[in-house]
């Protein structure tokens, strides 16, 4: 089979159904297969998951002529744990440099991540940046300052349920990409009859520019990047 390497695969996992779908490169709907379910908890959903793979994989990835390696699972169950932090950065602008900022930030999330051993970062967000005193949800253009602060929330689930859900998806060869909260993703949506998938591929891709993606000590979301580089020019 030919691996169709644009396509990005989700797992929907909520009370009352699952859902397996596939978008296209153009982020259109490539394919799709749900089952009714009725589960109240996360836990039940391992087993849902793997029965529902059991039944459906092989099918799934003949119908696209394709082997499935890497899958975003989406959840709304109550499995997440919010929590809101601020960290402050006190400098002249003249010696700042977004090299200098970056680490930070990765220090910071990793000294998070310390205090909260038993869980793993979804969404890291910026929630407000007080800049002199003065507080903006989104980073201004160009303005003189001495001190930034960042009040950020990390929203975290637990290593176990990470752990569960990689084990269920190596039976099929097939990686986790991330786990995605379907709260968080739903306050981005812009019309009723915009897909949860649709707006989980757009976060993904830096719909956000208050997430940050922090990966192999870089910003991977470029908006936030760039938005930096004019905030400090």
């Amino acid at each position: 089979m030919d691996n169709t390497e644009d396509h990005k695969y989700f797992l929907f996992l909520i009370s009352k159904k699952i859902s397996f779908t596939v978008l296209n490169s153009q982020n259109q709907f490539f394919f799709n297969k749900e089952t009714i379910i009725n589960d109240v908890s996360i836990e039940e959903s391992f087993d849902t998951l793997k029965n529902f793979l059991d039944q459906n994989i092989l099918e799934i990835e003949k119908n696209l002529k394709s082997y499935v390696k890497e899958v975003f699972i989406i959840i709304d169950h109550n499995s997440f744990l919010n929590v809101d932090m601020s960290f402050n950065y006190n400098f002249k602008q003249k010696d700042f440099t977004t090299n200098h900022f970056t680490n930070s930030l990765i220090d910071l999330k990793n000294n998070f991540k310390k205090t909260i051993i038993d869980y793993e970062i979804s969404h890291m967000i910026i929630n407000k940046f007080i800049i002199d005193e003065k507080i903006y949800t989104f980073m201004p253009n160009n303005i003189d300052f001495d001190n930034l602060s960042l009040e950020l929330k990390f929203i975290c689930i637990k290593n176990d349920t990470i752990l569960n859900f990689k084990k269920i998806l190596s039976k099929y060869q097939i990686s986790l990409g991330k786990v995605l909260s379907f709260n968080y993703i739903s306050k981005f949506k812009s019309s009723k009859d915009e897909s949860i998938f649709n707006l989980a591929d757009k976060i993904l891709g830096g719909l956000n520019q208050n997430e940050i993606f922090l990966i192999n000590k870089s910003i991977k979301n470029k908006g936030f990047f760039e938005k930096f580089f004019n905030f400090f020019s």
